[in-house]
């Protein structure tokens, strides 16, 4: 029906275009015959109209049907009739030209999961056969798509929603007849949502090199995946030869939502090298928000055509300081013990020792780890727990290893006192194990912590007692009742104020220094835990910068809770209320100190650390060149 429409129109057009202009076509014809009569024959034409001679001669028939013919061509000539557009002959394979693609556009995150991709072909004058189009989804690309569609259609859209939080990879190639292929541009979008939300950003999960050898000018890079509900904007990647990451040179970030990345093609041949990855997101305020980084990867720079050798065999040990939960009340025991606890000989009662799901990792706590079971000897490395409670030692030869971590250290006094040891049971300050590694092996060391007043007690709530109707019974009509007065009511007793300060524990910084934004901009995510049994208002970074014995004012910046007693915050060097314009080849003379600081409902104020001097954290001067 609608291609019959589309013909009746035409038609109507065409009459349009002959019916319309006619009065004025042929008076102007007429006019013009008139006039050459009236020069030519106008006394042969009067005469035969006046004396109605018919048939006239046959000149004058002639004159008359050829002067018809011209009203009609001239009618004709002045109409547009619908043309069927010539076809394109299709390119031969020496003339295939690269396609555009128009949409998406490279790097975009799409809001919609059913996009249509358009492109355009730049030659006029000839088409491809056929186009092929092949989408592949990442950060591992594989084909998700492999489809053809006809040389004479620009888009083409997916026969099934893409899945969101993803990369994919997109290429639009023009085909011959003959089935040659001209390449184009292969890029990168992805699918959304984005993060909006830069205090819940979580750690990416690092898939590949993984403690393998990596071409760093053959393969496509490195790779993780990111484990939220959300992408984010941009990332960071830290290469370093050192496990400290001491050393900046090689660092890095995407950009993009993408999870892939190369770094230096130059690396070093044979050398092995530590990487992680955290989220960036710039926040709407001007803040450049950096979130907990992943755990830390190795692999060895083996160029194509080195001569490395086979790697040496080596294991890794890993491991978690957790809090192991046990929650007594001040005074007498209950009985029976709460869940996770257990007694001990001197009467009281502790944690059990016994890992169970749920118990939180303890953030910041620094592990050292000593070669030939040696527990007395200086530790061969350190390493600091994540936000999870977790450490790892990675490159370690066969042998046998001893791990220590002291409560009363400096690093992990704030965090851990007061408390004791649940396992390894019975330590001291120092927590002791020793354990074993294989070639390619990893073993598993974890550490149990009981915190003296945490987690605060919560008495149990009684269950009611049935009520039982029972059958009545017969009455006796009593005696007159004996008035009795009035019982006056008890007065009911007041509150026990709070007192209680809340408990501040497990303090930790992201970084080692805080930059200067002329130097590197960079951003510091502190964590804590902290409770109160009472509830917290909020949990709070109070700080100020020292720079040159000059104290500036302190500040406050409110941190946001993660989950369960976990809070985060983070500054940056936009956060220092002191004016520290750098002079010419200043130097690193400035530190920001800072405390932890939680509020209860009672105004009651808990901090870390507990008394004198605070945390303290360089700023970082650059040289400026003015």
């Amino acid at each position: 029906m609608a291609k019959e429409a589309s013909v009746d129109e035409r038609g109507k057009e065409s009459a349009a275009c002959l019916v319309e202009p006619f009065a004025r076509r042929a008076a102007a014809i007429l006019l013009e015959t008139a006039r050459f009569f009236a020069r030519h024959e106008a006394v042969l034409f009067v005469r035969c109209c006046r004396l109605k001679e018919w048939p006239m001669n046959r000149s004058v028939r002639r004159f008359l049907m050829l002067w018809v013919g011209v009203i009609g061509l001239t009618m004709l000539a002045g109409c547009t009739f619908p043309q069927t557009p010539t076809p394109l002959p299709i390119c031969d394979s020496t003339h295939l030209q690269p396609a555009m693609v128009t949409s998406p556009l490279p790097d975009e995150v799409l809001t919609t999961y059913s996009p249509t991709i358009t492109w355009a072909y730049p030659d006029s004058t000839c088409r491809p056969a056929r186009y092929r189009i092949h989408l592949e989804r990442g950060p591992v690309f594989t084909t998700l798509y492999d489809v053809e569609v006809s040389g004479t259609t620009t888009s083409w859209t997916p026969p099934q929603p893409l899945p969101p939080l993803s990369t994919f990879r997109l290429g639009v190639y023009p085909e011959s007849a003959t089935g040659s292929r001209v390449g184009g541009l292969v890029f990168v979008f992805f699918t959304g949502p984005l993060c909006d939300d830069p205090d819940h950003l979580l750690a990416p999960r690092l898939l590949s090199p993984l403690g393998t050898a990596y071409d760093p000018r053959g393969e496509e890079g490195l790779r993780w995946e990111y484990p939220g509900d959300c992408l984010p904007p941009s990332y960071r990647i830290d290469v370093s030869t050192s496990a400290d990451f001491r050393d900046i040179g090689l660092n890095g970030g995407t950009g993009t939502p993408g999870t892939v990345w190369s770094p230096h093609p130059n690396l070093t041949a044979c050398q092995q090298y530590y990487w992680r990855v955290a989220a960036v997101m710039d926040t709407s305020d001007g803040r450049t928000v950096l979130g907990p980084y992943s755990e830390v990867g190795t692999f060895i720079a083996v160029p194509a055509g080195s001569q490395c050798g086979p790697p040496a065999e080596r294991g890794a040990i890993t491991g978690m300081v957790w809090h192991d939960l046990c929650a007594l009340p001040d005074g007498p025991l209950p009985d029976p013990l709460p869940q996770g606890c257990v007694p001990t000989a001197d009467g009281s009662a502790h944690a059990d020792g016994v890992y169970q799901p749920g118990e939180p990792g303890i953030a910041g706590v620094e592990v050292g780890l000593h070669a030939n079971n040696d527990c007395n000897s200086p530790p061969s490395a350190l390493a600091v727990t994540d936000a999870n409670g977790r450490f790892h030692f990675d490159n370690l030869a066969p042998g046998g290893y001893c791990l220590t971590v002291d409560a009363l250290a400096t690093v992990n006094s704030p965090i851990l006192i007061p408390g004791e040891w649940t396992f390894p049971a019975g330590a001291g300050h120092v927590a002791t194990q020793t354990t074993s590694v294989g070639a390619n092996e990893t073993a598993t060391v974890n550490f149990g912590w009981d915190y003296q007043f945490l987690p605060p007690y919560e008495s149990p709530t009684m269950t009611p007692m049935p009520i039982v109707t029972l059958p009545p019974t017969p009455t006796f009509a009593p005696p007159p009742p004996t008035p009795t007065p009035p019982l006056m009511p008890s007065p009911r007793p007041s509150p026990t104020p709070d007192t209680v300060r809340p408990q501040v524990w497990g303090v930790t910084a992201s970084e080692e220094v805080i930059k200067w934004p002329e130097c590197e901009p960079s951003a510091v995510r502190f964590t804590a835990h902290a409770t109160d049994a009472g509830g917290l208002v909020e949990v709070e970074i109070l700080y100020r910068v020292v720079r040159g014995g000059v104290e500036g004012q302190w500040e406050g910046k409110q941190m946001s809770l993660q989950q369960g007693n976990l809070y985060a915050g983070t500054l940056t060097a936009a956060d220092l209320p002191l004016s520290l314009d750098p002079p010419v080849n200043a130097s690193s003379a400035a530190y920001l100190e800072y405390y932890i600081i939680a509020e209860d409902h009672a105004s009651n104020l808990g901090q870390a650390p507990s008394g004198g001097q605070g945390y303290r954290l360089p700023v970082v001067l650059c040289t400026v060149v003015r």
